[in-house]
């Protein structure tokens, strides 16, 4: 039973992490490269955080090249979006990894 509810509050916490993270990702209004660069920072950090500790999701690499891409053709506006959609997957798979370190099988 106890594991079953270990379960229930770690989909709880995902389902949490989303929602906020979702909301996160409204539409920025940066004008400025310099700006857009510090949020490709920030993601890649984000990123790289979550991948120490193995909990690195598979599109998170892709919307960062895709931001610095964007970046380079002076697309701003996309660049910060997927920049920060790039954080948002670092930071969610980063507590994903964490609240999940000492889960096991619970079936069997």
């Amino acid at each position: 039973m106890k594991k079953l509810t270990t379960l229930t509050a770690a989909l709880m916490l995902a389902a949490a992490l989303m929602i906020a993270g979702c909301a996160s990702l409204s539409r920025p209004s940066i004008k400025d490269p310099m700006d857009t660069q510090r949020l490709i920072d920030a993601a890649a950090s984000s990123i790289k955080k979550a991948a120490s500790v193995g909990g690195e999701w598979l599109d998170s690499s892709n919307y960062l090249r895709q931001a610095e891409a964007a970046l380079k053709a002076g697309n701003i506006t996309a660049a910060a979006r997927l920049a920060n959609k790039a954080k948002a997957e670092g930071d969610m798979s980063y507590e994903q990894a964490q609240s999940q370190k000492k889960a096991g099988p619970w079936l069997f």
